[in-house]
């Protein structure tokens, strides 16, 4: 009886408040409707215009890099780049370059008058390169036969030879020394080129360096160095 009495009461509920709101209804529906309708087909349009507008200024911007990177290149004087790579390679080569490192010390010797002795390498692993390193090395124990003031001339000149070194220790003794010196390279990092980038040109303080180390005696290494053996040789530095 109290189920039907409240149904009776809910069902006249209903009567009284369609009979009194009706004239709203209606226009609830329809404005609840509308606003589905904006959310569901005007707001995604409105993000794929943003989302267009993007896209049309990365590629603008895109387009504006490659026609600096060619205008950029169209600058450039080949044989001026060649050699300031070339110096720039001569200072920091790729990779543990031992017959560039046998000659600076040649070249140095000479120049200052003394001869040289027994000499030992330092290299390290060939094959890693020492990423907690941002400019790797790898040692020389050099034992030099002259007079005191003869060794300084030659710590001297090393430090004036490319490839860049830093003599990290001396011991001196009546007519010879032993010195240890770290030589430094620079391996080339893992790069992805992407030509929409824009290309960088030499910074003033770049091409200062550059001129500063074009100073520096580059001792040259004969061709025969670099052509590969057909023959092994007993000694893996020559």
């Amino acid at each position: 009886m109290n189920n039907i009495t409240h149904e009776n009461i809910s069902a006249n509920t209903l009567r009284f408040l369609y009979s009194r709101y009706k004239d709203f209804i209606v226009p609830f529906f329809v404005i609840l409707a509308v606003f589905m309708l904006f959310v569901k087909v005007v707001v995604p349009q409105i993000q794929d215009l943003f989302n267009e507008y993007k896209e049309q200024e990365e590629t603008g911007q895109t387009l504006s890099n490659m026609q600096n990177n060619l205008n950029l290149l169209r600058s450039i004087n080949d044989s001026t780049l060649d050699s300031q790579l070339a110096i720039v390679s001569a200072a920091l080569p790729i990779d543990k370059d031992f017959s560039s490192v046998l000659h600076a010390i040649s070249s140095a010797s000479s120049l200052v008058g003394v001869s040289l002795g027994n000499f030992s390498f330092s290299v390290g692993s060939l094959s890693k390169i020492e990423d907690n390193s941002k400019f790797p090395s790898f040692s020389l124990n050099l034992t030099l036969n002259g007079s005191v003031y003869k060794v300084n001339d030659f710590i001297g000149k090393i430090k004036q030879t490319l490839p860049l070194s830093e003599v990290t220790k001396v011991s001196v003794q009546e007519n010879s020394s032993t010195i240890a010196i770290d030589f430094y390279y620079k391996p080339l990092p893992r790069l992805k080129y992407d030509d929409s980038l824009l290309i960088n040109p030499i910074s003033a303080k770049g091409l200062s360096l550059i001129n500063e180390l074009s100073t520096f005696n580059i001792p040259e290494v004969p061709s025969s160095d670099l052509a590969p053996s057909a023959t092994p040789s007993s000694n893996p530095f020559f």
